[in-house]
């Protein structure tokens, strides 16, 4: 997709990022291909908004945080900027401008519109055969119930979505922290389904689960 954007017009500035654009995974490759002038490494937020302002401001290109580029037939890996540790302070994904009625997953007999919830980044384990850990490094940041249960019910009321998807690695890094949400989602009578992934530990015991 993004190699016939640049055929139809070749001054369109594009943007590669998420775990799979690591320098040691398919980084390099996603430039020298030509099909992205920039590979964002790590959390995006500011990355992307740095970009923006430098082509805005027509400062150097090349001097990014935590982006990869090619300069010279040359691939430029910058220092990585440090981790966003106020994970709540970022704002929420704005799907105001999309058409959600466009977006579903089949359902059985269904459509039913799905939208992503992010609890928490990293992971809280150190598992010797997965790279996680080496993508996401520390620490481990996870939100609060409070502010992950405020996010949800805003997008029910405003958006009428009642199915959600946890994009974490895993969601019980903090057991207290999701059972505080499981707890708003009860007492609130909110009519929601949500799904993710979840390591097997301890605290997780059957009165947890049946929240």
């Amino acid at each position: 997709l993004a190699l016939a954007l640049k055929a139809a017009d070749p001054h369109i500035v594009t943007v590669a990022g998420g775990n799979y654009c690591e320098p040691f995974i398919f980084g390099g490759m996603l430039l020298h291909r030509g099909a992205f002038d920039f590979v964002a490494l790590g959390e995006g937020e500011v990355t992307l908004l740095e970009i923006l302002v430098r082509l805005e401001t027509g400062r150097d290109l090349r001097s990014i945080p935590s982006t990869l580029v090619k300069a010279d037939g040359e691939t430029i890996e910058n220092p990585r900027r440090d981790k966003i540790v106020d994970f709540e302070g970022l704002p929420w994904p704005d799907f105001d401008d999309f058409d959600l009625s466009l977006y579903w997953e089949p359902d059985q007999s269904r459509r039913s519109t799905r939208l992503p919830l992010l609890f928490a980044r990293g992971c809280f384990c150190n598992c010797d055969f997965c790279m996680q850990s080496v993508i996401w490094g520390k620490p481990y940041v996870q939100r609060s119930g409070e502010a992950l249960f405020a996010e949800v019910q805003r997008n029910v009321q405003r958006h009428g979505v009642h199915e959600f998807q946890f994009a974490d690695l895993a969601i019980n890094g903090d057991l207290r922290k999701l059972g505080r949400f499981c707890d708003l989602v009860i007492e609130s009578g909110l009519d929601i389904r949500w799904g993710g992934g979840a390591n097997i530990r301890k605290g997780m015991d059957r009165a947890f689960l049946e929240k």
